[in-house]
């Protein structure tokens, strides 16, 4: 009996436990929906100014982050430096040496070529192989190739994806309205030159001999092979053209690698703007033996107190025009 008591007292005890949390909840539930209807229809007009700019404030303060990071981004030195030849809606067009076999020394319509290679025998491990390839003019010089590998990784690096042709000497002769880039002295280079402005370097002598604006110095390939870097504009179009060139195949492969050493310490000095840098080589010493001997023009007053460090290093080179 007494069991059957404690089971039913209990179970009153539970319900009106249950009962006393609903009514709390429910009281809890008409306090929040007082709350709201408070909030919205009893608000002031500067609550409801202040949440409505507060909607507003918040994604356009995200939304301009996100833009200042982007163009902080673009102002780095690589993007500063190559900017005009890594537009997503420009195809930068690269100019080489395209080489054809003299007909003297071949039928013009149907060229061959040998290719060489190590082919040791017992008796002589020095033995080249030889085999004969036809129809497949024109060539590049291997120099002109290597230049050209350099400055196309270097597109890479500063956000190009593929950006690019090699052009036909003949079928692009006239293609000005794209960026360019002109390896070696080959024809395209001196059909440019005269139509581009600034152009800061002379050369004479079919070549031989070397100046650059600002120096009071020339370089002649009768004491070592030269490498210019020049960059500048088109006259009419207004398109940017980078020449990369040398006196000889060691000069132009040099010019690719030196630009790619040091592409960002020349955004850091001249951002957009133009320069040119010449420098000299003597491939006896080594494939990679340079020494840098000018640039023009002298870097913006902004540029050498910005990248303070990086003028102070080139100061020290004593390649800067003399003011």
């Amino acid at each position: 009996m007494n069991t059957v008591l404690f089971y039913i007292s209990e179970s009153l005890f539970i319900k009106q436990a249950i009962h006393i949390i609903n009514m709390l909840m429910l009281s809890n539930f008409r306090i929040i929906v007082n709350d709201i209807s408070s909030f919205f229809f009893d608000a002031k007009l500067d609550v409801w100014q202040g949440l409505f700019w507060g909607s507003l404030i918040i994604p356009i303060t995200t939304t301009a982050f996100r833009y200042l990071f982007k163009w902080i981004n673009s102002k780095k030195p690589l993007k500063m430096l190559l900017s005009d030849f890594i537009k997503k809606d420009k195809t930068v067009i690269v100019y080489l040496s395209q080489l054809s076999v003299s007909q003297g020394l071949n039928k013009i319509n149907n060229p061959s070529f040998i290719s060489y290679y190590p082919a040791p025998t017992p008796t002589n491990i020095k033995n080249l192989g030889s085999r004969g390839y036809v129809n497949i003019d024109p060539l590049w010089s291997e120099s002109d190739g290597k230049c050209a590998t350099s400055v196309i990784n270097l597109l890479g690096r500063a956000g190009s994806k593929n950006n690019f042709v090699i052009a036909d000497l003949i079928s692009d002769w006239n293609n000005i309205d794209s960026p360019i880039i002109t390896v070696g002295f080959n024809p395209k280079t001196n059909n440019l030159m005269p139509l581009c402005n600034p152009i800061f370097f002379k050369v004479d002598n079919n070549y031989s001999d070397l100046t650059i604006k600002g120096h009071d110095l020339t370089i002649t390939t009768t004491v070592s092979d030269y490498g210019i870097i020049q960059k500048t504009s088109t006259i009419h179009t207004n398109q940017k053209v980078l020449i990369l060139a040398g006196a000889g195949t060691g000069g132009t492969e040099l010019s690719g690698y030196i630009l790619n050493k040091y592409s960002i310490e020349l955004g850091k000095l001249y951002g957009r703007n133009d320069f040119c840098l010449v420098f000299t080589t003597n491939r006896n010493i080594s494939s990679k033996h340079y020494e840098l001997i000018g640039l023009y023009p002298y870097p913006l007053f902004y540029n050498r107190i910005r990248y303070f460090w990086t003028y102070t290093k080139w100061l020290k080179k004593n390649i800067f025009p003399k003011k």
